[in-house]
């Protein structure tokens, strides 16, 4: 006879940070949102936010620590996240320590894997905001969304 371990999974909140921003409009409030935690960082952090149906922020969650100029991502460990939260939609985040948003191949790539893997989960995926020194670039606006 086995053992067979049963599991019950959770969501903690890990603390809270203040925004005007409640809801996300454009690529802007997003990048206003997040700026604080993630310009001049020294190695590169992925981030989501969390949106319920009307685009209002549930949450925002750490989802790696890379090194100065790589991070490694996969989508299970962003859409455990999303799907804990219960959002209905994400927008992806992530720094650029030298300071140049430019996306890289790598970026484009796994945004259009994301994407996949949000429309089979009806998630969908808003955005992915780079952030560089003082600007940003959205992969949305840019066209690659």
């Amino acid at each position: 006879m086995y053992r067979i371990p049963r599991y019950s999974i959770t969501l903690t909140k890990d603390g809270s940070f203040k925004s005007e921003i409640k809801k996300i409009t454009k690529a802007e409030d997003a990048y206003e949102i997040m700026k604080p935690m993630m310009e001049n960082l020294p190695v590169e952090h992925f981030q989501i936010i969390m949106l319920d149906a009307k685009c209002q922020v549930i949450g925002t969650s750490l989802v790696t620590i890379g090194t100065i100029n790589e991070n490694i991502v996969t989508p299970i460990e962003i859409f455990q996240r999303a799907i804990l939260a219960n959002s209905k939609a994400i927008i992806l985040v992530h720094n650029h320590p030298s300071g140049d948003p430019k996306p890289s191949r790598e970026d484009i790539a796994l945004t259009k894997q994301i994407v996949e893997g949000g429309k089979i989960l009806q998630i969908a995926v808003l955005d992915h905001i780079i952030i560089g020194d003082d600007k940003f670039i959205s992969l949305k606006v840019d066209g690659y969304i």
